[in-house]
């Protein structure tokens, strides 16, 4: 995984991965600390409205980012076709 871009930007996966490492510690933090957990739930929807929101974005940019360059997302699996499949 890059952490930049070649245009000199912080890559939208190395964002991603950073945030789910975050939250990951927070609710591990919450099982043995009270006050975490009362705080986590305080924030539960913000909490996941952001999550899901920054993997939105971050797979919007990469779609105009593909569609704008005319190529193909090089990340996506094989598609499997009856001609790709051995018998």
């Amino acid at each position: 995984m890059r952490v930049m871009n070649e245009d000199g930007t912080i890559s939208g996966a190395f964002i991603n991965a950073l945030l789910t490492f975050v939250y990951l510690v927070i609710l591990i933090a919450a099982i043995f600390v009270p006050f975490v957990a009362d705080a986590v739930k305080k924030m539960e929807s913000f909490m996941t409205w952001f999550f899901v929101a920054s993997f939105g974005i971050w797979n919007i940019g990469k779609t105009i980012t593909t569609l704008n360059t005319g190529g193909t997302n090089t990340n996506e699996a094989p598609s499997i076709s009856p001609k790709n499949v051995d018998s």
